[in-house]
């Protein structure tokens, strides 16, 4: 019996092939059966990333994207979505944390807001007019951000200490 992913990949390799990448973003294609499919190529014909980009001549980092939903679970894409977070911010914080080594990546909404946390401090440091308020907002900013680290890593040190026993 022939499988639907082996027929997918041939189909999407046939594409490819003939440069119709925007096969791959029709709706037909979820985020996680296009990463699925991605990977099964990937591994059946042993390639890189890079390979498979100087195969196909697209970018890498187009793959590198398609392949980010292999690094998250449906249920846990889902879960997401009902605790508020949209699409873009899940894509973008998978895109922002691309380079983790693990397989699955836990991602909460926290996860989210730090980063958005950390962009806009980025682009205040862009700023050169601040009042004389500034000082101490920034004071008190530098006390939640320490509370909020100590609070997080005595968490992590649980779960780690958890995981061990």
């Amino acid at each position: 019996m022939i499988d639907k992913k082996d027929v997918m990949m041939e189909r999407i390799m046939s594409g490819l092939r003939e440069g119709y990448i925007l096969d791959l973003k029709k709706p037909e294609f979820d985020y996680f059966e296009r990463a699925a499919i991605i990977r099964q190529l990937l591994d059946s014909k042993g390639w890189s990333i890079r390979q498979m980009a100087a195969e196909f001549k697209i970018p890498k980092s187009t793959i590198e994207d398609w392949l980010l939903y292999d690094r998250i679970t449906e249920k846990k894409y889902q879960e997401l979505l009902s605790k508020g977070m949209v699409h873009t911010e899940i894509y973008r914080t998978l895109r922002e944390r691309k380079a983790e080594p693990t397989k699955h990546i836990p991602i909460e909404v926290v996860d989210k807001e730090l980063i958005d946390m950390r962009q806009s401090v980025k682009k205040m440091q862009t700023r050169s007019t601040y009042t004389t308020h500034t000082e101490s907002l920034i004071d008190d900013l530098q006390k939640e951000l320490n509370r909020l680290c100590s609070i997080v890593i005595a968490e992590m040190k649980q779960v780690k200490k958890n995981e061990t026993t």
